[in-house]
């Protein structure tokens, strides 16, 4: 029988290639498939994909383990990193998770900008904003690695090795921070107030963004009101995941302080989406964006080398991609000899 350990483990190794799969593909349809009305936004839709494959690597590699018994909170890595970033798993965990959160936010942020404050925002500005959700997420994780340590041959050990589900398992890697203190109050703190702080800025400024979409309707053509409509969707589509993952994070903060000595295991199925976020979001980006689903129905169905149509990428940002394909073709031949008008 497999054990929920070995299912845990391996659940991140699929969702990893999986997420560098579709990353990649996704990566491709940007630079190749974007048309010139969607490719104000083909800078922030790159740096996201950097962002959600960083985060599946960082994550797969980690693998954090946590377990609470009676005030104590108890994590380790799935690998054997103990030897290379110390105690430091939940800040490092945590915080790419975070960052990786942020990345649909972000996204609303910048188009608020170019469409309803008319503005032209350089390439790196995503990066600003990255760098910014970084810093504070060390800043307040720093003090809770600081003042956890390890555990093992020490008497703490045995309160994990005395759990069932832990008692014939490997131990020694785990490490000990104090769920009543001051830094892990603020860690946590600061992850849950992060994560409520991003889905209000989506939630506000892509209402704001529709109001101004709605009242200059009558003088923007269908192409442009469909592309903002399929980039809202997309939005609100890979908020789903992490809205839930937000959840579940108030749940696993709660129940640490909450919880006493259980057969132990739980945790592990909590923290079961997460390594999921980097599929999600490239998936969605795919589905609800026509001219990069188009592109993948006619690799699948025709060949990546057959009639696949070609859609003419055109930037007005500086830094982004700049015309990097003319159109290859106006037309492709369905099967049968009907021509099918191109985009």
């Amino acid at each position: 029988m497999v054990e929920l350990l070995d299912l845990y483990e391996g659940m991140y190794y699929v969702a990893f290639f999986t997420s560098m799969s579709l990353n990649s593909l996704l990566l491709y349809l940007v630079r190749n498939y974007t048309d010139k009305t969607m490719g104000e936004f083909a800078s922030v839709i790159m740096q996201t994909v950097i962002v959600d494959m960083i985060t599946s690597a960082v994550v797969t590699f980690s693998q954090l383990h946590i377990e609470a018994a009676n005030g104590d909170i108890f994590e380790a890595p799935g690998c054997s990193l103990n030897n290379y970033v110390f105690c430091m798993h939940s800040m490092i965990f945590g915080g790419i998770t975070n960052i990786n959160f942020w990345s649909i936010p972000i996204q609303a942020i910048y188009r608020y900008i170019v469409i309803v404050k008319k503005k032209q925002i350089p390439f790196w500005y995503a990066t600003v904003l990255y760098s910014i959700i970084t810093i504070d997420s060390i800043v307040c994780g720093m003090p809770l690695s600081l003042r956890t340590r390890f555990i093992s041959g020490t008497p703490e050990e045995a309160k994990v090795s005395s759990l069932p589900f832990w008692k014939e398992r490997d131990t020694s890697r785990f490490c000990l921070f104090v769920a009543r203190d001051w830094a892990t109050l603020l860690f946590m703190i600061n992850m849950v107030g992060q994560q409520l702080v991003a889905f209000g800025l989506l939630i506000w400024l892509t209402s704001k963004l529709n109001q101004s979409i709605r009242a200059a309707k009558s003088h923007l053509s269908e192409k442009t009101l469909s592309v903002h409509a399929q980039m809202t969707k997309k939005l609100y589509a890979q908020a789903c995941l992490p809205g839930f993952i937000s959840i579940l994070v108030t749940i696993i903060c709660g129940l640490t302080f909450v919880l006493p000595s259980y057969n132990g295991g739980f945790f592990l199925i909590l923290f079961a989406p997460y390594p999921w976020i980097g599929v999600a979001n490239p998936l969605l980006t795919i589905l609800c964006i026509q001219h990069y689903r188009k592109a993948v129905i006619n690799m699948i169905f025709r060949g990546r080398h057959g009639n696949v149509r070609s859609f003419e990428t055109s930037s007005s940002l500086p830094g982004m991609i700049t015309n990097t394909n003319t159109a290859k073709s106006t037309a492709s031949v369905a099967p049968g000899g009907n021509v099918l008008a191109a985009t």
